[in-house]
């Protein structure tokens, strides 16, 4: 039998390994500083949800507001052990639980990250996962996604768990059909060194040399 490339106990494996927890390069880091500055209505937008916290590296932006209780923060992860550590770094509220199936009751949160997640996914449970997304969200609540986009490597035994391949139109498409309507957009590069100088060429130069790697969006619920 073929195993779950994203089993909580791979997860739980991948989540002990210094060598992936250590894993944020100057890409990872610009999207996670860009998802906390989009963080909508800063004065009323306290209870946000991480969704696949992963690794802590959005609890870790966000530990100075949380160790001031400026902010009620949740994790929700499958892995246990990823959890725990969590916890014991930046003392969110932590939820075991899968993006298809939340043990969170609805309309609970302004702000919802789920960045790097959807791309774990199965095709025939997306659906499921943006309506778990939606009915979480308060009425007026924001949603901030980020996928990996023209990916090159094979989907076969994918060190990370890939199981699908996105193109920004195909997640495009997803928000828009699934109860959310995108607002903002930015394309990222992962360029290794001069992070900045390069994404600046990319973007207003050489607009047509590199194809982005990552795609984050700031979305509006529309219920």
């Amino acid at each position: 039998m073929k195993k779950n490339p994203n089993s909580p106990e791979r997860w739980d494996q991948l989540l002990t390994a210094d060598e992936y927890l250590e894993d944020e390069g100057p890409m990872t880091l610009d999207r996670i500083k860009t998802a906390k500055r989009w963080r909508f209505n800063r004065g009323r937008s306290r209870l946000i949800l991480n969704v696949g916290s992963g690794q802590g590296f959005l609890e870790n932006q966000f530990f100075y507001l949380i160790r001031q209780k400026n902010v009620v923060f949740y994790s929700l992860d499958i892995s246990l052990k990823g959890l725990e550590r969590i916890k014991k770094l930046f003392n969110t509220n932590t939820v075991l639980g899968s993006i298809v199936g939340m043990p969170i009751k609805s309309g609970m949160f302004d702000t919802i990250y789920c960045m790097e997640v959807l791309e774990h996914i199965k095709q025939k449970d997306a659906v499921q996962a943006y309506k778990e997304l939606n009915r979480v969200a308060k009425s007026g609540g924001e949603l901030i996604i980020s996928v990996p986009v023209y990916e090159a490597r094979s989907l076969k035994d994918h060190p990370v768990g890939h199981v699908k391949k996105y193109t920004p139109s195909k997640i495009e498409k997803e928000i828009n059909t699934n109860g959310f309507y995108i607002t903002h957009k930015k394309e990222l590069f992962a360029f290794p060194n001069l992070y900045l100088v390069k994404t600046l060429i990319a973007k207003k130069i050489l607009k047509r040399r590199w194809k982005p790697n990552v795609v984050i969006y700031r979305c509006t619920v529309k219920k």
